[in-house]
């Protein structure tokens, strides 16, 4: 299930702050989008400001598209006005935020969710005019990825699973951009992630492989044990009685066998992974997977094509369905058809961004699904899902992976050792 750390956007009343200063902006239009700084001490977010401005430039946009609003806190303030009135915490000062303005140029909503002014002074700068630029469905606007120099490998391109007949694509080393700007603050920030090797699944489990695995062992999932399992309906899980990969939202219907497996836990996941010697990849190994080392926003590229991913309908498609959807290392179905676990135990990549304390048991979840409501956000390759380890719902499952030195099987060959596009 995805949870984040964003709030609403709250609104924040002008006359209760009588020590903060507000710089009117003469041609604000209502409901504009602005960058709001704040800062404990007239002056502290000024280079970030002057910065802020600096990007908008660049990027051919103007105060009447982005706004740039500073409130300065150079008084101390009562906590009940910060807590109560502007929403944050003592703590949380000094930071950046993003907000709109009424008619006279003054902020009136900001968003809860801030990033630090202590990360790089260009990251904020970049996720700050993205958060705007998503507001009047604009961007996103990347930061400035360069693709690290990759290294010599004499790695074969994919090996096949003899157990399940799975096959592999190998991801191969050299390190990449984890992270972005773009979305989330929970992907802040970009950072070269280092990397090894390792072979990730070509597609998505299928209800056929899963299917042959339970034959196989007898395994029965969490689902099936506590007898419902959770749907997603009417923009909300829905808890269903009988619901379980046999027949994901209840009732009679069965996936077909190409479909991926869904309302399937960790524990199913990596009991099926045990059986076919294989395991599942690590968040880091899916990220690079799926977007290559320059920091591509999608498996194909940096411009959103819904035709290129299962990103609509009441069920996933048969894997494999959207080839031209592949991604620099040739695997499908990395953005849309089902959400997918990861073994990776979910956390900030900075310890300045989260606001709530994360769960031992929570677990990083990647992919989005055919369910999403804002699929062009939801599916970019950096965009981070989350769950507890012991759920299950219709819109999640998961694919394969393994080490470069594992014995799982032969070298695959022919159509099966597919060639690594450029990134």
């Amino acid at each position: 299930m995805k949870v984040k750390f964003r709030s609403k956007l709250v609104a924040a009343s002008f006359v209760a702050l009588g020590c903060v200063c507000f710089p009117t902006l003469s041609q604000s239009r209502e409901g504009m989008p602005c960058v709001v700084l704040i800062s404990r001490k007239l002056g502290d977010q000024r280079p970030l400001l002057e910065r802020v401005k600096e990007i908008r430039a660049e990027l051919g946009k103007n105060k009447s598209a982005i706004g740039v609003t500073e409130i300065a806190l150079d008084k101390p303030i009562h906590r009940k006005v910060i807590t109560e009135v502007l929403h944050l915490k003592e703590w949380q000062i000094p930071l950046a935020t993003t907000g709109e303005l009424d008619s006279q140029g003054l902020p009136t909503r900001a968003n809860k969710n801030r990033p630090s002014a202590q990360l790089p002074q260009d990251v904020v700068a970049y996720y700050l005019l993205n958060e705007c630029a998503r507001r009047v469905g604009e961007g996103p606007y990347p930061w400035p990825y360069k693709a690290p120099p990759a290294p010599a490998h004499k790695l074969e391109k994919s090996r096949t699973c003899q157990v399940d007949g799975s096959v592999l694509l190998l991801v191969p080393p050299g390190d990449f951009w984890q992270g972005s700007t773009e979305g989330e603050i929970d992907e802040l920030p970009p950072h070269q992630a280092k990397f090894n090797a390792c072979y990730v699944g070509k597609t998505e489990v299928t209800f056929e492989q899963y299917a042959k695995f339970v034959e196989a062992t007898g395994y029965v999932t969490e689902a099936e044990e506590r007898g419902f399992g959770f749907v997603w309906s009417k923009g909300d899980w829905q808890r269903v009685e009988g619901a379980h990969w046999r027949n994901p939202r209840g009732g009679m219907a069965s996936p077909a066998a190409g479909e991926p497996v869904r309302q399937v836990s960790l524990r199913d996941c990596k009991a099926y992974c045990e059986w076919a010697g294989l395991r599942l990849p690590t968040e880091t190994e899916w990220e690079k997977a799926a977007r290559g080392t320059s920091g591509r926003q999608y498996p194909w590229g940096n411009t959103w094509d819904a035709g290129k991913a299962a990103v609509s309908g009441n069920a996933p498609r048969k894997v494999g369905s959207f080839p031209a959807g592949n991604s620099p290392y040739g695997m499908l179905d990395m953005a849309g058809n089902v959400r997918e676990w990861t073994s990776t135990h979910y956390q900030g990549y900075s310890d300045l961004v989260l606001e709530a304390p994360v769960s031992e048991n929570r677990y990083s979840v990647r992919g989005g699904s055919f369910a999403e409501e804002n699929p062009k956000m939801a599916v970019r390759t950096s965009y981070r899902y989350n769950s507890m380890g012991n759920l299950f719902n219709d819109l999640t499952g998961f694919r394969v992976a393994c080490d470069v030195d594992s014995t799982i099987g032969a070298i695959g060959t022919g159509s099966e050792a597919m060639a690594s596009r450029s990134d």
